[in-house]
């Protein structure tokens, strides 16, 4: 799979995700740690979770910050993408 396909899935994969909750979230890094090939794989992916509370929300919420590493199995050059989903607290 070559580079831009990789990034084209990934950047996919994204789009259409909307983790509601802790567990979501979770299915959507595995998916993501699943993408690539013989010479393009996702690599890392580096989860930030924060707690989200200001006026005019209802509740808490949290937000789960995803940075995506995609590195070349042979030159191990990189990229990154990253995106950031608002999700309902589990207790």
């Amino acid at each position: 799979m070559s580079h831009s396909n990789v990034m084209e899935l990934v950047e996919e994969t994204l789009t259409k995700a909307t983790p509601q909750d802790d567990e979501q979230a979770t299915e959507l890094v595995a998916e993501l740690l699943g993408i690539g090939g013989d010479e393009w794989v996702v690599r890392t992916v580096n989860v930030c979770l924060t707690k989200v509370s200001a006026q005019g929300l209802e509740g808490e919420k949290n937000r789960i910050a995803l940075e995506i590493t995609i590195q070349d199995t042979t030159t191990l050059h990189s990229r990154k993408i990253s995106k950031a989903f608002d999700i309902n607290p589990t207790n």
